[in-house]
């Protein structure tokens, strides 16, 4: 049986390490804040209060202007904050998160799960972050997108792999992976996509701008966290 978690419900997002910081973001019913942490001593470098409510966003760290930005979405949308201090630098209040899917980057691009699937300018200086395209159609379900090759890919909860031209959004392909239920995000490794449904079943795709399934490999289990490559091996 699991335990009752009351207020600690919704602290399910991931720890992101940035040179000697451990930056976590804790939202629930309770208290709900975000901090960073010296990842030798454990001491508190800063810590600022966040929205109140259930929310497994995972905190990424960009590049911005050759600066880094830590990026924590919610219900109120997308802040992003100094990762020294905490300091906040620019917001995006319309791009409210979905509470599960977590934010990608790449190609100096935001790539956040909302009400609408948005391709994000950061805020630079002044200037106000740019919505460069939103769809409705690549709604990801629990599993975090991924960009690569100026491609984005999006697997929704029921195994539906889309990948868009990540300059436009426009779908370039879509495919079914095998029937089930999906909660790990997709993973890039090796040129290809892996995507894992939640009775164990992998569907190792080609990267590209058509879709080309290379396998099928089945572990018989029950997955609901997302796999990582390293040294040659799959975890």
């Amino acid at each position: 049986d699991y335990p009752t978690l009351g207020n600690n419900v919704g602290m399910a997002a991931s720890p992101t390490i940035w040179n000697d910081l451990l930056i976590l973001c804790m939202e629930n019913a309770g208290e709900s804040f975000a901090v960073g942490i010296d990842k030798n001593t454990g001491e508190n470098r800063w810590r600022i209060a966040r929205p109140r409510g259930i929310n497994w966003v995972s905190p990424i760290v960009i590049r911005n202007q050759g600066q880094a930005e830590v990026l924590l979405q919610g219900p109120t949308g997308i802040d992003a904050h100094d990762p020294l201090t905490g300091k906040k630098k620019w917001s995006a209040p319309g791009i409210r998160q979905g509470a599960y899917a977590s934010t990608t980057f790449g190609d100096g691009v935001v790539f956040a799960p909302s009400s609408k699937f948005t391709a994000l300018r950061p805020g630079q200086g002044k200037q106000e972050p740019k919505v460069l395209w939103q769809s409705i159609k690549l709604r990801p379900g629990y599993c975090s997108p991924v960009v690569q090759g100026g491609l984005v890919y999006v697997v929704n909860g029921g195994g539906i792999v889309n990948c868009a031209d990540a300059r436009t959004g426009y779908i370039l392909w879509t495919h079914r992976a095998k029937q089930g239920s999906y909660t790990a995000s997709p993973m890039l490794a090796d040129g290809k996509l892996f995507v894992l449904n939640e009775a164990g079943v992998t569907t190792v795709m080609q990267t590209g701008r058509e879709a080309n399934v290379l396998a099928e490999n089945r572990i018989d289990d029950t997955f609901l966290a997302s796999p990582v490559a390293s040294g040659g091996a799959i975890f």
